[in-house]
């Protein structure tokens, strides 16, 4: 597939994000989330620009640090607001490091997302006690790693200094240890209770009656200031909203916001696996099965093939081989050299069947198509695999069921029941994810389906897409023609089994034939 525009592809981005760091990557819906398992990202645009592609970096990386790296058991019910909020900020900073020790790449990632969070944002103090001490906290953190954040850090201490004139040295030298030596999550609560701690004793030494000296621009009083940390300290005051929006926080909340700027119909949502009930293909109908897929197996191979590049061998013209340079001085003009090209087998080919409820009595007909097509395909070295769609929905998402994955052993365990809507353009953008992970060089992907799917739009934008990374599509259409209206010129329809192999070679031959010539 063509890596640059993978990487400018939001859906295609995250999934192989999600591979490399070994978690579960989910889009679809409204909103942003992390539930300790997978990472939800809501619908977003096929392809974005610069910053969103950025925030999506971001914000996987850092939730996938928390997944590797935090233990929430130690949020156990003594922990008060303040102190949570305390540790998440600790804690953010702790993951995302231990984090880019092992993907030093993700380094960059979170620094672009520090800067874009709070370089640009407004400077102007925090309108409360609890959350001006929270800013603080949070800005000096985050300025270890973003140095422009320095001023904003200065602004904020220097109002700081006024309302609880030790508090920040104290907090200076907890933070400073905790830089140097916080092993695990349990260890970064413990230096917030003792930052909330050093917050209590500071607001019992403040001295109420002065009247004078607030720094500008701040609205509250030396009174209030004192009686409003202290209650934030003592778990009585639970004005949750003026604490300090963390990373994580502000990231969920602009994806948010670029998924509702999302025009509807350029937005994407990527089928989930879910459950469907699964049972062999019957006796009868395999054994006729089996004699159409032999007469497939031998007019496959020279289909499927696929162009090739030999290793470099030496010439006396091409590309300079810098190693060869030598030969100069002895005479030799073979010093440069070349590829030849070849063709062979190395191709991904992976059939999505539409199982929906208008499939009727035809899904038997269509998951023998598939079995048949595979079969032909498996014995001729074709990595091959079949999904079907929809499945049994979770939270009203649309979802699809592997039946065989690639790498894996062709089976006649595929038949299932047509039941629900037709989502075909989620169920190609799974699809989609799942082949550009494979190393095989050639891609493609055959619809079997029996109408029109529930979003024509997004289905044919989901193939437009697909064909600029480098997928090939065909259709099969199942006593039905509607699977020209999406593939008009790489599609056939079929009403019995005995007449795949000739619209299969009729669709393939034109489009797919003659790239091995």
């Amino acid at each position: 597939m063509d890596q640059k525009a993978l990487i400018r592809s939001l859906p295609l981005l995250a999934s192989m994000l999600g591979r490399k760091y070994g978690v579960t990557v989910k889009i679809g819906g409204d909103d942003a989330f992390t539930n300790g398992r997978c990472i939800q990202l809501p619908s977003l645009p096929v392809e974005g620009d610069e910053n969103l592609v950025n925030l999506v970096r971001g914000f996987l990386d850092h939730e996938t640090a928390h997944i590797r790296f935090t233990d929430f058991s130690c949020l156990d019910g003594t922990v008060i607001p303040i102190e949570k909020h305390v540790w998440n900020i600790l804690e953010d900073w702790r993951v995302e490091n231990c984090f880019a020790k092992l993907y030093p790449g993700s380094k960059h990632n979170f620094q672009w997302l520090i800067r874009h969070i709070f370089v640009s944002q407004d400077t102007t103090l925090p309108d409360t006690p609890e959350g001006l001490v929270l800013s603080w906290i949070l800005l000096t953190v985050r300025n270890w790693d973003v140095s422009e954040l320095a001023i904003q850090v200065q602004s904020h201490a220097d109002a700081l200094d006024v309302i609880f004139p030790q508090l920040r040295f104290q907090l200076e030298g907890l933070l400073k240890i905790m830089k140097t030596n916080c092993p695990d999550s349990k260890a970064a609560l413990a230096y917030a209770k003792k930052a909330v701690a050093c917050m209590s004793q500071q607001c019992a030494a403040v001295d109420t009656k002065k009247q004078d000296g607030m720094p500008d621009g701040i609205p509250f009083s030396f009174e209030e200031a004192k009686q409003r940390l202290q209650g934030a300290c003592n778990g009585v005051f639970l004005d949750i909203d003026s604490f300090p929006v963390t990373v994580g926080e502000a990231a969920q909340s602009l994806l948010a916001v670029a998924a509702e700027s999302s025009v509807s119909s350029n937005s994407v949502n990527v089928a989930s696996i879910g459950t469907k009930d699964v049972q062999p293909i019957e006796k009868n109908v395999l054994q006729h099965v089996e004699r159409v897929t032999a007469g497939m197996q031998t007019r496959f191979h020279s289909l499927m093939q696929t162009e090739m590049l030999t290793r470099a061998r030496p010439a006396k013209k091409g590309r300079i081989d810098w190693g060869s340079l030598y030969k100069m001085a002895i005479g030799r003009q073979d010093m440069f050299y070349e590829r030849s090209k070849s063709y062979g087998v190395d191709t991904a080919f992976h059939i999505l069947l539409d199982s929906s409820g208008s499939m009727g009595s035809r899904i038997n007909l269509a998951t023998a198509v598939c079995f048949s097509v595979a079969k032909a395909l498996a014995v001729n070295g074709i990595n091959v695999g079949i999904t079907a769609f929809p499945a049994i929905a979770h939270n009203g998402m649309p979802t699809v069921k592997p039946l065989i994955q690639h790498g894996e052993c062709i089976h006649p365990n595929i038949r299932v029941c047509a039941r629900g809507t037709t989502p075909m353009a989620e169920a190609l953008w799974w699809v989609l994810q799942q082949i550009s992970a494979l190393s095989d060089q050639r891609k493609i992907v055959m619809i079997v389906s029996d109408g029109e799917p529930d979003e024509l739009p997004g289905t044919l934008d989901a193939i437009r897409k697909g064909k600029e990374y480098g997928v090939e599509f065909y259709g099969l259409g199942i006593c039905s023609p509607e699977i020209k209206d999406i593939l008009p010129k790489q599609s056939n329809v079929i009403s019995t089994i005995d007449e795949l192999p000739s619209a299969m070679f009729t669709m393939l031959r034109e489009t797919v034939g003659h790239q091995a010539r």
